[in-house]
């Protein structure tokens, strides 16, 4: 089967491309796919906001979500030292990410705590300096919501939240075993499961002999 178009407003019913994809051959196997390329944005400036506890941070989050300002990334990161961080990624033309500034500003009640220009130089060098650290990543099962209210009880000592996809990123205390704390709060270690009643009767449907995996 195939499925897409070369327009964007052409997936009336269910999205079979996204929904393939994101099963990870659990639904189909992906023989080939045809990717559109964008130009480099303009501007992509990422901006950084303190804030004293992750709640705080984890609503600021909510409005940005709730208000549409639809960012490149949204991320939440705390260390041991206790600072906390939303992180939002704005990219498109100067206007455009000018209006956004200037919404996100009035949400956060201030201009951010420190403001990188060069967004790509800014993630790739937040990644290597979480990557370069031992770390178990767990991916939390669940609603945006649900993730963010999980967040702002700060579960971990040290965290980088990605409220983007509805992913988390976590480093455990040492020595500490987080699995009941996985099972919780629906934290599947080591990737991304699909679940859900809808995706499980979606599957019974497209694959009721379990062909595929999972």
């Amino acid at each position: 089967m195939r499925s897409g178009g070369r327009t964007l407003k052409n997936v009336s019913g269910y999205d079979f491309t996204r929904l393939a994809w994101r099963s990870r051959g659990r639904l189909a196997l992906v023989t080939g796919f045809i990717l559109k390329l964008l130009p480099r944005p303009t501007q992509a400036p990422v901006l950084a906001y303190a804030r004293p506890t992750p709640a705080e941070a984890a609503e600021l989050a909510r409005l940005v979500l709730l208000n549409r300002l639809a960012p490149e990334a949204l991320r939440l990161v705390w260390d041991e030292t206790g600072e906390t961080r939303l992180l939002v990624w704005l990219t498109g033309f100067p206007e455009e990410v000018a209006a956004r500034e200037t919404a996100l500003a009035a949400l956060a009640g201030g201009r951010p705590d420190a403001r990188h220009d060069d967004g790509f130089a800014f993630w790739r060098d937040h990644g290597r300096r979480w990557l370069s650290e031992p770390l178990r990543p767990l991916v939390f099962l669940g609603a945006r919501r649900d993730l963010l209210a999980w967040a702002a009880t700060r579960p971990a000592p040290r965290a980088d939240f990605d409220l983007g996809g509805g992913r988390a990123i976590l480093i455990p205390n040492p020595g500490n075993d987080p699995a009941p704390t996985a099972a919780a709060h629906r934290l599947w270690p080591d990737g991304f499961r699909s679940s859900g009643p809808v995706y499980e009767r979606l599957k019974a449907g497209l694959d009721p002999r379990r062909v595929f995996y999972g």
